[in-house]
């Protein structure tokens, strides 16, 4: 590493900044390896090789709706909406051409989505099953009270792979999002901001949406999510779904976030 010119202090701070790096992509490589089983990358390819085969289509048909359209309104009768090249019913009224590949593309993407929804969903078990390798070790137990920079600058910090926080009456398993956007896209999504907010009447209904949801993977462990000394040891529980968590550091400027994904719950049961 070239150091000429740089303080002491700031080939300090170089290797720190190198370091964690160096950590997270380890994370991101133990994360990687463990998610992705035979089983998972079988449908994974399966789902590719469908979505190729609908966009040959689709790119056809698209630039033969984008010439149709031109000069027409979207008010026009015989607009074509875009939304048809996967679902919507045929206009009898088209040509003949225009019905064939309209059809041959919903039929392509009708093949394409039940596979795409099978491999999200065995791939989101496999991220919420790293739930089960939480140990004090490689976790760093956090509350929410108060400003969170600084748990989720500590978090960041601490290369360690799993955040135990305190937070909606439970302690949850947060990792950080280090999986591309198009294979971890969840349903249910949140900042840290809008979690605290208690004010904004929009923030509030986008809150109790999520929180509706939230709970209802808490619901089977109410009874064991809070810990009594002496007799309850903790055990991760992994959720059925995958929750997005967008949380600031100390890095980030206003307005930006990182990305989080909140995979499970820790509870306590009698030993």
């Amino acid at each position: 590493m070239y150091t000429g010119n740089y303080s002491q202090e700031e080939i300090d701070r170089i290797k720190k900044i190198i370091e964690i790096g160096e950590s997270q992509k380890q994370i991101k490589q133990s994360f990687w390896d463990e998610i992705n089983t035979p089983d998972v990358l079988k449908l994974k390819e399966e789902s590719n090789t469908l979505w190729e085969d609908y966009r040959i289509v689709d790119k056809k048909l698209l630039r033969k709706i984008l010439v149709h359209n031109n000069g027409l309104s979207i008010s026009d009768p015989d607009y074509i909406s875009l939304s048809i090249r996967m679902i919507g019913h045929i206009n009898s009224n088209l040509p003949d051409d225009f019905q064939e590949l309209i059809s041959v593309s919903q039929s392509k993407y009708a093949k394409y989505k039940p596979v795409k929804d099978i491999y999200t969903k065995a791939l989101h078990k496999n991220i919420a099953n790293l739930s089960l390798t939480v140990t004090p070790e490689n976790s760093i137990s956090m509350n929410s009270y108060g400003s969170t920079r600084w748990v989720f600058t500590e978090f960041y910090y601490s290369c360690k792979p799993f955040l135990i926080l305190d937070i909606c009456g439970c302690e949850v398993i947060v990792i950080q999002d280090i999986f591309p956007g198009k294979y971890c896209q969840t349903e249910y999504s949140i900042t840290m901001s809008d979690l605290k907010n208690r004010s904004d009447y929009e923030i509030q209904t986008k809150k109790q949406n999520f929180l509706d949801n939230f709970r209802k993977e808490l619901d089977p462990y109410e009874k064991n999510l809070h810990s009594s000394p002496f007799y309850k040891k903790p055990v991760p529980q992994p959720f059925e779904n995958l929750y997005t968590l967008y949380a600031q550091t100390d890095s980030e400027e206003y307005g930006r976030t990182r990305r989080y994904l909140i995979i499970g719950c820790m509870t306590y049961e009698k030993e």
